[in-house]
């Protein structure tokens, strides 16, 4: 049995990570060399961009392709790819001085748990 590829949950997934992120659908598709109205179309899942297109998605929300294509995943593999997604999203707004410092504190919590 043939997979069918749900554009519309990849758009929503492309949606939701640039949301989050803070950047205007104008803004993303400035960076990526696409019109508001095709980026638009994609997160809607009314068009099927080619994989040039995805890879620009990608790179630019500093995502992985498998992010947006893959479903197969396991729930664990999910929640765990999303956690690190939004560490990643805090991670981005810090600089470089308190990304070291948060990076300590979640060492320093870790190992606290890793303890008990």
């Amino acid at each position: 049995m043939a997979h069918t590829i749900d554009y519309k949950k990849i758009g929503n997934k492309v949606k939701t990570t640039r949301q989050q992120k803070g950047i205007t659908r104008e803004k993303l598709s400035e960076m990526i060399g696409i019109s508001s109205m095709y980026l638009g179309q994609l997160e809607r899942g009314e068009r099927r961009g080619g994989i040039n297109n995805y890879v620009e998605i990608v790179n630019a929300l500093e995502l992985s392709l498998d992010y947006l294509f893959l479903d197969e995943l396991s729930t664990a593999e999910v929640l765990d790819n999303q956690i690190l997604q939004e560490i990643k999203v805090v991670l981005l707004r810090l600089s470089s001085g308190k990304k070291a410092l948060f990076l300590n504190i979640v060492l320093d919590i870790a190992k606290r748990f890793e303890e008990d």
